[in-house]
C-alpha cells in the first residue's frame, strides 16, 4: 500500500505521531493570516456530546413550552433538557401534543421530512433538532391552514392568497369556506416538484387551490431539476450575472453554458424570459472519451434579456433552467499586448486591465500567451495575476476574468513554483471571481486562494472556476498543494479539464483539487480529470481540524488515462461534524493500490457513483476509517466515528480489489451500506442489506461510455435518495419508476 506523508508543519506532534500519521493525510497551502474556527462537538445537537456511535436529539416548541410538548419514543439516554441520545441508526418517533386551547400546526427541523400534523420519525444518522409549531384555535366558523416545505426550508417557499390571519409560523386563520390559493416558488438551482397535504386535491406543479372547510396542513417538495431522456439539459454555465449592454456591439457579456442534448442544429436561447441578442456558436459534445463529452452553446446577451432562467428549446424540447441575473457593469477587452483602452476596437493590456479590476467588471482575454506578471504587488510579482481585496468582486458584483468565445488565452507561470493566480498578495484576498475558459499551466499549481492552512476560511469567498484547462509543471516535486487551492466558502470549480500533470512516482501530497481550511458549501463538478500522476485527485483535508459543511463532489470524471496513477477522492483530517456527498462520479482505473474513495472522519453520503477497473489490492475501492483518531490521539472534536451512507453504486474490481473495507478500531466507523451492485471480486460484501451482483453491461467501458445496457442488473434496482435527482447526463431520476445503480439513469 502507498502510504500518505505529513507536510512537515505540524511541529506540535510527538516525532512518533508523525509517523503514524504517514499512513493518513497531506496538507498544504500558502500565506495569509486569519482566525481559527473553535472545534465543535461531532455529532451533537445540543446538550452534553454523545459518545461514539451515537448521536443527540433535541427538540423545542417554537411557539413557547407553554403551548405543547413533543414526546420521543423510545426516550433515549438524557443529555439535557429536551435532548437525548440514541445510537446511529435508531428510528425515533415524536409525538406532538398541544396545551389546552392551542392546535399543532407543523414540524420544522434538520434531516427530517415530515408534513402535516402526525407523529413525525426521524433516523438518527447524525445529530437532529426539531421543533414543533402550537397554535391557538380557531375561533368559531374559522380554520387554520399550516405549510411547510418538506425538502427543507432552503429549497423553496409556499405564498398562500389571500394571506388570511397569522397564527404561528406558516399558520394562516380563514373564515369557513375560504378559498386559498397555495404558490409553490422554487429556490435557485431547484424546481418545485409537487404537493402533499390532508384534505387537497392538487396534482402538477402549478398553484394549489383549497377550501377551508376544516384544518389544513399543505407540504410542497422541492427538487434539483433534471430533464426526461432525450431532452436537453443545462448542466451550468460560465457566468451567472452581467450586464446585457455595452461590451461589443453593445450586447452586454458573452455566455457560455455546458451540457446533454442541445442537437446538432442551433435552437433558441432565452434569459428571464427575453430572446438572446445571438449565438456565437454552437457545439456537440465530441472526443474519445465519452463520459466527459458536454455540448457547448455561447451567446450574447442582449438587451431583451432579464433575470430570471437561462432556457434553451430545440426540436428535442425544452430544457431545465439554471439562473442568471443581469447586473449593471463594465466589460473589457484585453490582449497580450493590448495599447488601448479596453474596448472592443482598442483592447488594453494586462498590466492595464489589472489597475481596473474590482467588483461587477468583466475581462475578456483575446487568444494568444500571457507569460508575465501583470499585477505589482510586492513579492507577488512572479503570478501572472496576484488579486487582493480591491481586484476582486463582491457579493451580488463577481468580477469576472474569461477567455474570448473561440480564442484560445493561455496564462503561463513564470516558474516552476508559482501559479497563474494567487487570490491574495498576503492582505485580503480577493473573493467573488469567476476565471473561465483559459489554457493555465502552472508551476506547482494554477489557481491558489489567498488563505493559509493553519487559518480557518483565511483565503477568499465565492469564487467560480469554469470549463478551463489545467495543467502544472511540478518543478518542485513534492508541491503539498492542489492545482486548484480552496479556502474558503461558496466556491465552484465546474466543468474543468486538468490532466498531464505529476511526478514519475506519484507523491500523496500533490493534488488536482484541495479542498482544505475548513472551505465550506463547496461544489466540485463535472470535472474532468486524466493522466494525472499524484494522490488523492479530489482532496477535502488539513492537517488541523476544522469543520466542512455540505461540500458536494459530484460528476466528476476521474481517469487514469494513458499515463495516470492516482487515487480519486479523499476526505481527510476534518471535525466529526463535517458532513457532505459524493455522488454520479465515474472512477475508471484509478486507485494506485489504496482506494477509489476514502473517508476518514464527518458524515457522508456516497451515492450512485460508478467505479470502473479500480486497482486497490492492497486496500479496497471505498475505504472507511477511524483508525487516524485511535493512533495519533487526535482531538474530541474529531468524534463521533466517521458516518458513511454507500447506496446504489457500482463497484467493478479489476479482478484483485476488494470491494469495501471497515476499520474496527474503537470507535468503528458507522457505515450503511445497501443497495450496490458487485462485480469481478466474488461476493458482495456481507455489510450490504440489499445487495446486487453480476456484470453492469456498460455501453462500451472502454470509450468511456457507462451507461446501461437495457438488460443490466443496475436498472430498477436502487433507492431513491433525497440527496440524487438527476444523472451524470442531466437527466431526472428515477425514469421507469425505480432509481438505476451508478452514474446514469436508463
Amino acid at each position: 500500500m502507498m502510504t500518505f506523508r505529513t507536510t512537515g508543519r505540524t511541529l506540535f506532534l510527538l516525532p512518533i505521531l508523525l509517523s503514524i500519521l504517514l499512513t493518513a493525510c497531506s496538507g498544504s497551502g500558502t500565506a495569509i493570516t486569519g482566525q481559527n474556527t473553535p472545534p465543535s462537538s461531532g455529532g451533537t445537537s445540543g446538550g452534553t456530546p454523545p459518545p461514539p456511535g451515537a448521536f443527540n436529539l433535541s427538540t423545542s416548541v417554537s411557539s413557547g413550552s407553554t403551548t405543547g410538548s413533543i414526546s420521543p419514543s423510545p426516550a433515549g439516554t438524557s443529555c439535557g433538557t429536551n435532548c437525548y441520545t440514541y445510537t446511529s441508526g435508531t428510528s425515533v418517533t415524536l409525538t406532538a401534543s398541544a396545551a389546552s386551547g392551542y392546535n399543532f400546526s407543523g414540524w420544522n427541523g434538520s434531516g427530517i421530512s415530515c408534513p402535516g400534523t402526525g407523529p413525525c420519525t426521524v433516523s438518527m444518522t447524525a445529530g437532529r433538532s426539531v421543533s414543533a409549531t402550537f397554535a391557538p384555535p380557531p375561533p368559531p366558523g374559522a380554520f387554520n391552514l399550516s405549510t411547510s416545505v418538506s425538502s427543507g426550508s432552503t429549497t423553496g417557499s409556499i405564498s398562500p392568497s389571500p394571506v388570511g390571519t397569522s397564527c404561528g409560523t406558516n399558520c394562516y386563520t380563514y373564515t369557513s369556506g375560504t378559498s386559498v390559493t397555495l404558490t409553490a416558488t422554487a429556490a435557485s438551482g431547484y424546481n418545485f416538484s409537487g404537493w402533499n397535504g390532508s384534505g387537497i386535491s392538487c396534482s402538477g406543479t402549478g398553484p394549489c387551490t383549497v377550501s377551508m372547510t376544516a384544518g389544513r396542513s399543505v407540504s410542497a417538495t422541492f427538487a434539483m431539476p433534471g430533464a426526461t431522456t432525450g431532452a436537453p439539459a443545462i448542466l451550468f454555465s460560465d457566468l451567472d450575472s452581467g450586464p446585457s449592454t455595452g461590451g461589443q456591439d453593445n450586447q452586454g457579456v458573452f455566455v457560455t453554458i455546458w451540457g446533454k442534448n442541445f442537437g446538432a442544429t442551433p435552437g433558441s436561447i432565452t434569459v428571464g424570459g427575453g430572446q438572446v441578442a445571438s449565438i456565437v456558436s454552437w457545439t456537440q459534445g465530441s472526443g474519445s472519451y465519452a463520459a466527459w463529452s458536454m455540448d457547448k452553446v455561447v451567446f450574447q446577451l442582449g438587451s431583451q434579456a432579464a433575470t430570471g432562467n437561462i432556457v434553451l428549446t430545440n426540436t428535442n424540447g425544452t430544457s431545465n433552467g439554471i439562473p442568471f441575473t443581469v447586473r449593471a457593469g463594465n466589460i473589457y477587452f484585453v490582449t497580450p499586448n493590448g495599447t488601448g483602452n479596453g474596448n472592443y476596437a482598442t483592447p488594453m493590456s494586462p498590466s492595464a486591465a489589472y489597475t481596473v479590476m474590482g467588483p461587477g467588471k468583466t475581462f475578456y482575454f483575446r487568444g494568444g500567451t500571457y507569460n508575465q506578471g501583470y499585477s505589482p504587488v510586492g513579492g507577488y510579482t512572479d503570478r501572472n495575476y496576484a488579486l487582493d481585496q480591491a481586484h476582486g468582486g463582491s457579493a451580488g458584483l463577481p468580477m469576472a476574468m474569461v477567455g474570448y468565445p473561440n480564442e484560445t488565452a493561455v496564462f503561463e507561470a513564470l516558474n516552476a513554483s508559482r501559479n497563474n493566480f494567487a487570490f491574495g498578495t498576503g492582505g485580503a484576498p480577493a473573493s467573488y471571481v469567476t476565471l473561465a475558459n483559459f489554457t493555465l499551466h502552472g508551476g506547482s499549481t494554477c489557481i491558489e486562494d489567498g488563505g493559509f492552512w493553519t487559518n480557518a476560511k483565511s483565503g477568499g469567498v465565492g469564487s467560480r472556476i469554469i470549463g478551463n484547462v489545467l495543467s502544472a509543471s511540478y518543478g518542485g516535486a513534492n508541491t503539498m498543494a492542489g492545482l486548484i487551492m480552496i479556502q474558503n466558502d461558496y466556491w465552484r470549480v465546474l466543468g474543468n479539464e486538468i490532466k498531464d500533470t505529476g511526478t514519475g512516482a506519484p507523491i500523496n501530497n500533490n493534488h488536482a483539487i484541495y479542498n482544505q481550511s475548513g472551505a465550506s458549501e463547496t461544489e466540485i463538478a463535472w470535472n474532468y480529470f486524466h493522466n494525472l500522476r499524484m494522490g488523492h485527485v479530489i482532496q477535502v483535508h488539513t492537517d488541523n481540524y476544522y469543520t466542512y459543511s455540505n461540500v458536494r463532489i459530484h460528476d466528476n470524471v476521474i481517469a487514469k488515462g494513458t499515463n495516470g496513477d492516482s487515487r480519486a477522492i479523499n476526505v481527510g483530517t476534518a471535525n466529526g461534524d463535517s458532513y457532505g456527498s459524493i455522488y454520479n462520479n465515474i472512477m475508471d482505473g484509478v486507485g494506485s493500490n489504496f482506494s477509489a474513495i476514502a473517508i476518514w472522519s464527518g458524515s457522508w453520503k456516497i451515492f450512485n457513483n460508478t467505479m470502473y477497473n479500480i486497482y486497490t489490492p492492497g486496500s479496497s475501492m471505498v475505504f472507511v476509517t477511524n483508525s487516524a483518531y485511535v493512533n495519533f490521539a487526535a482531538p474530541a472534536s474529531w468524534l463521533p466515528a466517521p458516518v458513511v451512507e454507500l447506496e446504489n453504486n457500482i463497484f467493478y474490481s479489476d479482478g484483485s480489489s476488494p470491494y469495501i473495507s471497515l476499520s474496527t478500531s474503537n470507535p468503528a466507523p458507522i457505515v450503511t451500506v445497501n443497495h450496490n451492485l458487485y462485480f469481478n471480486y466474488g461476493a458482495a460484501p456481507s455489510q450490504d442489506t440489499a445487495p446486487r451482483t453480476g456484470n453492469p453491461l456498460f455501453a462500451n467501458a472502454a470509450a468511456g461510455d457507462f451507461r446501461l445496457q437495457n438488460s443490466s442488473p443496475a436498472v430498477n434496482t436502487g433507492i431513491a435518495t433525497t440527496v440524487v435527482t438527476i444523472d451524470h447526463d442531466g437527466v431526472g431520476r428515477p425514469q421507469g419508476g425505480v432509481v438505476d445503480v451508478g452514474a446514469y439513469e436508463q
